[in-house]
């Protein structure tokens, strides 16, 4: 199981190249507040990823999002919640002001990453979502 403490170690060894901006992320932070917490760590990597699919990069957006599958489904409460709120709902609320298209990264999302999304756009009334064409 995924918990606060261990999940940015997985995502730091699966994406290396994280790494520096993640560093200059918890840098920026004064710990001795508390107040860095798996949710402001998750929005930094969505930020990274959000970064790579507004420019086009070629990356691997298949790890990426097999990674946040996993977290999501195998994490505890708070880092299911953190991969939710601060990277899956983050993704869509982008894709919605035209950052990127979500045919960018729609294959790529796992069966529990996908349901979320799908709820999420049934929660805020997006009827010409891509995630209804299974209606």
């Amino acid at each position: 199981m995924y918990t606060a403490k261990n999940t940015m170690n997985k995502i730091l060894n699966t994406f290396p190249d994280f790494k520096d901006r993640y560093d200059k992320h918890v840098n920026e932070w004064d710990d001795t507040t508390g107040l860095r917490t798996i949710h402001s760590d998750i929005d930094i990597f969505f930020d990274y990823i959000s970064d790579k699919l507004e420019n086009d990069e070629n990356y691997d957006y298949k790890l990426t999002f097999n990674i946040v599958e996993e977290l999501f489904v195998n994490g505890d409460k708070e880092v299911s919640n953190a991969v939710a709120m601060m990277f899956l709902e983050s993704l869509l609320t982008l894709a919605a002001h035209g950052n990127y298209k979500v045919e960018s990264f729609f294959d790529y999302l796992g069966k529990e990453s996908k349901a979320f999304c799908k709820a999420n756009e049934e929660f805020w009334g997006i009827e010409n979502s891509k995630f209804y064409e299974d209606k």
